[in-house]
């Protein structure tokens, strides 16, 4: 009766991991306000570090920021980069430019997440499922012109910027990661063509990189980067290795959209299939969704934007680039790269979207090489490298005052402990609790709080299964969790199920074993 009731309550409070247990519940209502509360921003600095609290003065400077943002710096040089994709084959070419049908319509739109946060338009994803049969040849009879012919998709390609924090007390916009809320209308013609282009993009993406690529895993760049640390580890070799982790800055946001359509002409597409992609991309409009009012409406002049299913694959391609000037320079003898074994391949760089990593021959020669590399890609692309977060570490047998000089010719910190890389730790000595220390507070984050209060035993069990048992799988995909953080993670489990505070011991009424 309480789901046929009101459904509303669980897709207002964002949260996704309840498969059963409580529905329309106080736990939901209480959500749902803190959320709201959490999300107003009722004060932040400006440039010049001076807060600014009143309502107006704050929507006119997020409208200033995101249109500075979303304009170049500076006018953007010719693309001097030469590096050649592999060439397609003719059947490749006729699969991507054949005529879309309503059947591509249906599965993109199937594809979609039913309850994500609607657009401009106001409707999820669910309502044209759901009344798929309804909508079907209104919605055909708009989009397959789109996709099809040479009709745009600006009527539909408005959209809106959300806020997402990325630290616990922004102060700022540029602790805010802004992501586009798109109308269904429009998400369907990127996800048409992204469903074209997935087939083919393995063959045209170097093995380096594997973020959106079919059949190329996150792990694969988390285990490869964990033996390069393991063997830079040994002091009894003679050559010495550094390994960067480089940051770009706001790298969606960055991209010179004259360096997209290099990389597209670049892949020898057709240019049908070029030409919807750069319509996307360039015919879209923008307003900031500021405390849940719109702002003024404002055009991009670069920049990909998250939250379209497109970016992250024309992202990858952008990449590619700066694999193929790596490539050049390994071609030429320039780049020395490193070797895990004596038969191994040569690696130089791993790529995983926006997050780097670079590998090389501790030496001058080499840090040249890479400013070279990276300045070059960048002023063709319009990226940036955020030198605060860069790191670089050296080999074991590489002496401290050597590493600093390095470090200092780049411009960036130089660490012995390496730290996350793509949100696992990387191991340099012995696996010990303290290793995982941050997957234990993670699980009690989770398990704290006023929101578990309101929880029923059904709801708390729900929890454990759908989101403290998954929180550790993620780095076990990688590494091993020692026993004793599995039975501080168990504890804490039992303890909240049956006492609902996962500090609190009492008695359990059923074996763990039956109820996980």
């Amino acid at each position: 009766m309480a789901r046929m009731f009101d459904p509303a309550p669980p897709k207002k409070s964002r949260e996704k991991w309840i498969v059963q247990g409580d529905r329309n519940t106080k736990y939901f209502h209480t959500t749902t306000l803190v959320r709201r509360r959490r999300n107003k921003i009722e004060g932040l600095k400006n440039e010049m570090g001076a807060w600014i609290t009143e309502p107006k003065d704050l929507k006119k400077m997020a409208v200033d920021y995101f249109q500075k943002l979303f304009t170049p710096e500076r006018e953007m040089r010719p693309n001097t980069i030469r590096g050649d994709f592999p060439e397609l084959l003719e059947h490749e070419k006729e699969a991507l430019s054949r005529d879309f049908t309503i059947e591509d319509i249906r599965s993109a739109l199937f594809q979609m997440h039913p309850n994500k946060a609607p657009g401009p338009d106001r409707f999820h994803a669910l309502f044209f499922q759901r009344f798929w049969d309804t909508v079907r040849e209104a919605v055909c009879g708009f989009l397959l012109p789109i996709l099809n012919g040479d009709a745009s998709p600006e009527e539909v390609n408005g959209m809106l910027i959300t806020l997402i924090p990325k630290t616990e007390d922004p102060q700022n916009l540029t602790q805010f990661r802004p992501i586009s809320l798109c109308n269904v209308l429009y998400k369907i013609i990127p996800k048409c063509l992204v469903n074209r282009i997935k087939p083919i993009l393995s063959k045209l993406v170097s093995p380096n990189q594997s973020s959106f690529v079919p059949k190329r895993q996150i792990t694969d760049n988390i285990i490869i980067s964990q033996e390069v640390i393991h063997t830079m580890r040994k002091k009894n070799t003679q050559r010495q290795w550094m390994i960067l982790k480089l940051d770009l800055e706001k790298a969606y946001d960055r991209v010179y959209w004259g360096f997209l359509r290099d990389t597209l002409d670049a892949l020898d597409l057709p240019r049908d299939w070029t030409s919807k992609v750069m319509k996307c991309v360039e015919t879209t409009s923008m307003q900031v969704l500021w405390n849940g009012e719109k702002t003024e409406r404002f055009r991009p002049k670069w920049g990909l934007r998250q939250g379209d299913p497109l970016s992250p694959y024309l992202f990858v391609l952008i990449v590619e680039r700066l694999s193929h000037l790596i490539n050049q320079a390994l071609f030429y003898k320039q780049w020395k790269p490193i070797k895990l074994s004596c038969n191994g391949p040569p690696l130089t760089h791993l790529f995983f979207a926006d997050d780097l990593v670079l590998f090389a021959e501790a030496s001058m020669e080499q840090v040249d090489i890479i400013k070279e590399t990276m300045t070059k890609f960048c002023e063709a692309s319009g990226q940036k490298v955020s030198l605060d977060k860069s790191v670089m570490m050296v080999s074991a047998n590489t002496g401290e005052q050597k590493a600093k000089d390095l470090a200092s010719r780049l411009g960036i910190k130089i660490t012995k402990d390496f730290g996350k890389y793509l949100g696992v730790p990387t191991i340099n000595g012995r696996i010990t609790k303290n290793t995982f220390r941050e997957v234990v507070t993670r699980v009690h984050k989770r398990l704290e709080g006023w929101q578990t209060q309101f929880l029923s035993f059904a709801g708390r069990l729900t929890l454990i299964k759908s989101v403290t048992s998954t929180i550790p799988l993620y780095t076990m995909q990688t590494l091993p969790l020692p026993a004793s953080v599995c039975d501080v993670l168990d504890t804490a489990n039992k303890r909240f199920l049956w006492a609902g505070d996962h500090m609190k011991k009492s008695i359990h009424q059923v074996s763990w074993s039956k109820m996980c």
